[in-house]
């Protein structure tokens, strides 16, 4: 007979848990439930349960088990819950069908992994940060199939993701732009708006994303669109290397921001997200090309925030809150006070070194919500740096909490041709959803066997240990290989 699942058995594992005498046995997957002062929350944790269904290969026989649901008001916010499991049945507390939703995620977690047994216990669990997401790039190269994003979405639900995000350079299919996204598997309206639904269900928010400063290349290789590039002739990186192409729109053409503005048009109706990350990272030629003059003038710190402005004011014309990555902010952090109240920084850096925590308190004194991101060092790679994702991911996560941060959001690249294979990057994925969610308790997570149990199905194959070692074989070269902010991401990782 299976032994009876545990708390250690769950990812994350909850905030609190206290063992209770006995052991509780389902033989079946079918619920009665008791929500005789809750009756809309009957169908939530129905609807929920089922997903789970396809899975549960252990079901047997015709028993059901009991399930009451009690309403209560908690201060930990909406997704408190409290899960007690006794030999009699089980009992879940909370005061949103959030906290409902991770309660039976976390139930169906310890039948799966006891075969139906679990040892009794009671769980009081809520997360540490409000917004826990992953954003996976989709415009170098990979795009992922349906089936792909949809199994991608049903194990981020279970590990009680809530946001997710898809970068976007080029690769929506904006009608009139043709010739920008034609041959890259570009997704439609209509694919996103199915992929919105699908989230929704599982009380995921897709989060709109559009790069909309740097990192316009493919934009900016043509007319009528070269025309809007800060630079007209070639021009040298930050790191000494000649380019031919430019990648970031001129800061002051007027043009910029109405390209922007019809992009918006297009792409926001097909989100039910109050959120949009305009990205506007990496702006690397500005100030070397048309906005020089405005740079001397005003200084580069301001060039760039009035056009955050500009792309601000038309974000909220939508309804939405923007989101941008805090790169070029954090180089005149004096002028965060100047930004619209509502904005949310994205603080991003992908080295176990990254200066978080000074960063961090650059916005926290501003007085603006912000987030961490941390990566899964998975791309200029085939198999990943497992020993800087993991030191990254929680570098991140504590210096976040500790500073107020209301969000971590985990980023997934593919600079330069996307070599990683989708396993690599599992491991942040997991990582970060322990962490964002839990970063005390989870620091005795066995991530490997973690990996083993939600990932890969098979405890005893070890395949969850195979490629977190295969992602330190770099290590045995002696050579250290950095991706940082003064590298930046699009460049070939740095040697040291």
């Amino acid at each position: 007979m299976t032994r009876p699942a545990t708390d250690r058995e769950l990812l994350p594992i909850p905030r609190r848990v206290r063992r209770l005498d006995g052991v509780f046995s389902a033989e079946s997957g079918e619920m009665r439930i008791e929500g005789d002062n809750w009756p809309d929350a009957i169908s939530v944790v129905r609807n929920e349960w089922s997903r789970g269904e396809s899975r549960r290969s252990w079901l047997r026989g015709k028993k059901t088990f009991d399930v009451r649901l009690i309403r209560v008001e908690s201060a930990r916010g909406p997704e408190w819950y409290r899960l007690r499991v006794t030999q009699r049945g089980v009992e879940i507390r909370a005061d949103d069908p959030r906290g409902l939703r991770h309660a039976i995620r976390t139930l169906r977690q310890l039948m799966d992994a006891g075969a139906g047994r679990i040892a009794a216990m009671d769980i009081t669990d809520w997360p540490d940060f409000a917004a826990r997401g992953v954003m996976l790039d989709i415009s170098r190269d990979k795009i992922p199939t349906t089936a792909s994003l949809h199994a991608m979405i049903d194990l981020f639900a279970d590990w009680k993701f809530n946001q997710l995000q898809l970068y976007t350079e080029h690769t929506y299919a904006y009608k009139g732009h043709e010739k920008i996204w034609r041959g890259t598997s570009a997704l439609s309206a209509r694919e996103i708006v199915a992929l919105d639904a699908y989230c929704r269900e599982r009380d995921i928010e897709l989060v709109p994303n559009q790069n909309s400063l740097g990192h316009m290349e493919h934009w900016l290789r043509d007319e009528p669109y070269r025309r809007l590039a800060e630079t007209t002739g070639p021009w040298q990186t930050p790191w000494g290397e000649t380019r031919e192409h430019p990648t970031t729109l001129c800061p002051v053409d007027p043009g910029a921001v109405t390209l922007m503005k019809g992009l918006y048009e297009q792409l926001l109706p097909n989100f039910d997200s109050r959120q949009f990350n305009v990205g506007c990272d990496e702006p690397w030629e500005l100030g070397f090309g048309r906005s020089a003059n405005a740079c001397r003038r005003i200084g580069a710190g301001r060039v760039y925030l009035n056009y955050i402005r500009k792309i601000h004011a038309v974000v909220r014309k939508h309804g939405r809150r923007m989101q941008f990555w805090s790169d070029w902010l954090l180089k005149n952090p004096e002028l965060a006070r100047e930004l619209p109240r509502d904005i949310i920084p994205l603080i991003w850096g992908y080295e176990s070194i990254h200066p978080f925590r000074k960063e961090c308190r650059y916005i926290r004194d501003a007085g603006l919500d912000f987030y961490v991101c941390p990566g899964t060092s998975s791309w200029c790679s085939f198999a990943g740096r497992t020993t800087n994702m993991i030191d990254n991911i929680a570098l991140a996560a504590d210096t976040g909490r500790r500073n107020g941060a209301t969000g971590l959001l985990v980023t997934d690249w593919g600079d330069y041709g996307h070599r990683q294979q989708l396993s690599v990057s599992y491991a942040g994925f997991a990582l970060s959803a322990a962490l964002s969610w839990n970063a005390r308790q989870n620091a005795a997570l066995d991530l490997a066997k973690a990996l083993d149990r939600h990932v890969f199905r098979g405890e005893k194959h070890g395949a969850g240990k195979l490629w977190l070692d295969v992602g330190r074989i770099h290590e045995l070269s002696g050579v250290t290989i950095q991706i940082g902010r003064a590298s930046c991401r699009e460049r070939v990782c740095s040697v040291v």
